[in-house]
């Protein structure tokens, strides 16, 4: 099953939605992506400038999954794509604090073939200070966004 979502909150802004899920006799593989773009203004009416995504896999069966083609609202094909086995969370955004500060980062989250990888990027900049905080095992992927 496919579905694309456009939803708008009450006045603080918008976000975008992709899912695919399949449930069979192997198992559940479901991929979500969440986008919440700047054009959306989400957060605005809030005094807060968000812009996130997220990407969330999950497949219990034993093999990689391969998600049937199909295509978006604005014309993007996706072909081939696949899910592999276990779970996966990635979280990336930055927002704006009135234009007096601002915070962005990834998180990545990954638990698969028996082991759970971590790794996040962090930072948080109120005028000429800024904190920052990462770590990123070796094996984990640096490109992990797979639909637009």
């Amino acid at each position: 099953m496919f579905a694309q979502a456009s939803v708008s909150l009450l006045g603080i802004g918008g976000f975008d939605a992709l899912a695919y899920l399949i449930i069979d006799e192997n198992g559940l593989v479901a991929k979500i992506d969440v986008n919440i773009g700047a054009s959306a203004g989400f957060g605005g009416s809030l005094k807060l400038g968000i812009t996130a995504s997220g990407l969330l896999e999950i497949n219990t069966t034993s093999t990689a999954r391969t998600l049937p083609s199909f295509t978006t609202r604005n014309g993007v094909t996706h072909v081939g794509e696949q899910v592999q086995p276990g779970f996966h969370l990635h979280l990336e955004g930055s927002i704006d604090f009135l234009n007096l500060a601002n915070a962005s980062g990834m998180l990545d989250i990954a638990i698969r073939n028996g082991q759970f990888e971590l790794a996040f990027d962090v930072s948080f900049h109120l005028g000429p200070i800024t904190l920052a905080a990462s770590a990123s095992p070796a094996s984990t992927p640096r490109t992990t966004r797979a639909w637009s």
